[in-house]
């Protein structure tokens, strides 16, 4: 996974790449929306790499994010107050988070809002 930035029209937007190199469409499209509703060129890139974290899990734990339940949730949290960047390591002593509350807490922020998009998508479709 990986965050590309790009330039349109002179301003720098930002996709998710997969591990082959193509772009993550329905990311692509959730931060096509947040630009398109006036969201900060910080926030498009922040929250590109917060849905980078989440589809590293997800790859990581072979889950679909069509397939995602409130444990899965759970989950991507502890993940990410782990000190380290796999699930497949285990502690037998506290260690210091890798990442702040703050931060957990504005990724989980950007996947709800994330999920909230794709419903509304689906709702649209009917």
């Amino acid at each position: 996974m990986k965050v590309q930035e790009i330039y349109v029209d002179g301003s720098t937007r930002y996709m998710l790449l997969d591990s082959e190199g193509s772009p993550v469409i329905v990311v692509t499209k959730y931060l096509k929306c947040l630009d398109q509703i006036g969201k900060a060129g910080n926030t498009l890139k922040s929250y590109s790499y917060h849905l980078k974290l989440y589809f590293q899990f997800l790859r990581e734990n072979q889950i679909d994010y069509k397939n995602v339940a409130l444990n899965i949730l759970a989950n991507f949290i502890g993940w990410l107050r782990s000190p380290y960047q796999s699930t497949k390591i285990l502690t037998l002593k506290s260690a210091k988070a890798r990442r702040s509350e703050r931060l957990v807490n504005t990724t989980l922020t950007c996947i709800l809002s994330f999920y909230d998009f794709l419903s509304r998508l689906d709702q649209d479709k009917k």
